[in-house]
This record gives structure tokens, C-alpha cells and sequence, in this order.
């Protein structure tokens, strides 16, 4: 019997998760930047809905996720947003969808995850005005 050191590491899926929260922000300016302050303790995927409430095309989106360690990922679709609009990015499902009509054959997109403390949304587009709700909807995970 011979015997010696090895490492072995876990990943550990999250073995509780909080109650469903939902927070809906209304946007107005390129640039502007939403701040979610999460308190799980492990990162969680998060359901984006952008509504365009307003009378102007989108021509692109992005989302610009900030987390508090400093990295960024940035969200690019090279798609618009027709007034009244509704794009779905389900990062549970990874799904992508506009008006209910999966897009996942045609787009493929960077999903967002929340994690835990401050993480700065940005939202931006090309219009030159807009008015669109941003909802975020997602679940606190504790390992």
C-alpha cells in the first residue's frame, strides 16, 4: 500500500436559495447605470427583461455588469428594439428570446450572472432618446 498527497476540489452547487426578487428601473439616458446590491453568498443567474415603452428604435443593446472585484462583461445584440419590444435574456435557461420568439438559433449572448455585493448595470444604445423598463428578476443563492 503506497500512499501520497493529492488535491481534490469541490464545486459546490448552491444548497439554499432565497426568495424570488424583482427590481424594475425606467431608462432614459445612454450610459445610465442601475445599481443591484446582492446578498447571496454565491453568484446566481438573473432574468433581464428590456421593455421599449417608448416611440424610438433601439438600433443595438448593451449591458455593461460591473462587479465590485472590478471585472466587467459586457452584453452585445446586434439587434433593435421596434417601440413597444420586449427582449428576455434567461440566464437560468440561457435563453434568449424577443416578443416571446426564442432567437437562441440566431444570436448567441453572454448571460448574466449576479454576484454577491454591488453590481453596476449600464445600459446603452444608439437612439438618440428612449424610455425602457429594465426588470431584473432572480433568486439569492447561499453555499
Amino acid at each position: 500500500v503506497s500512499a501520497g498527497l493529492f488535491d481534490l476540489v469541490f464545486e459546490c452547487q448552491p444548497f439554499a436559495a432565497g426568495q424570488m426578487q424583482t427590481e424594475i428601473y425606467t431608462l432614459a439616458d445612454c450610459g445610465q447605470t442601475v445599481s443591484v446590491q446582492f446578498g447571496g453568498t454565491a453568484e446566481t443567474p438573473c432574468h433581464v427583461t428590456i421593455t421599449n415603452a417608448g416611440e424610438v428604435y433601439a438600433p443595438y443593446i448593451r449591458l455593461r455588469h460591473l462587479h465590485q472585484d472590478g471585472e466587467t462583461e459586457v452584453i452585445t445584440l446586434p439587434l433593435g428594439l421596434l417601440p413597444g419590444d420586449i427582449l428576455e435574456l434567461d440566464s437560468d435557461k440561457y435563453e434568449i428570446s424577443l416578443n416571446r420568439e426564442a432567437l437562441y438559433d440566431r444570436y448567441s449572448a453572454q448571460y448574466l450572472w449576479l454576484r454577491p455585493g454591488s453590481n453596476q448595470l449600464t445600459y446603452e444604445d444608439d437612439a438618440d432618446s428612449r424610455r425602457l423598463t429594465l426588470e431584473l428578476s432572480y433568486r439569492p443563492n447561499y453555499v
